[in-house]
């Protein structure tokens, strides 16, 4: 199950994903077209292939791709346990 990681101290918060969640986003990336998706988040076609085999993304990258190929892959628990964490570090 994927995992949201932040630490709060000064590294971007990022995703894990596992090989299940891997084959999804590229089971997805194959249905909505590489070279269409890159353009539509304004990297490389190659660089989208190297994301899904990084064991770790960006969460704000990860967001847009998987807004943009229509997968859900973190719970709705798990988004609103990230942003109560993020809401008692700012207020």
């Amino acid at each position: 199950m994927a995992n949201i990681n932040y630490d709060f101290g000064g590294n971007a918060p990022s995703v894990s994903i596992n090989t299940e969640e891997k084959q999804q986003l590229k089971e997805a990336l194959t249905k909505h077209g590489a070279t269409k998706v890159a353009k539509d988040l304004g990297i490389g076609r190659t660089y989208v292939y190297r994301l899904l085999d990084f064991h770790s993304i960006e969460l704000l990258r990860f967001s847009s791709l998987c807004k943009r190929l229509e997968v859900k892959i973190l719970t709705d628990y798990q988004i609103d346990n990230f942003l109560n964490s993020l809401k008692e570090r700012i207020y």
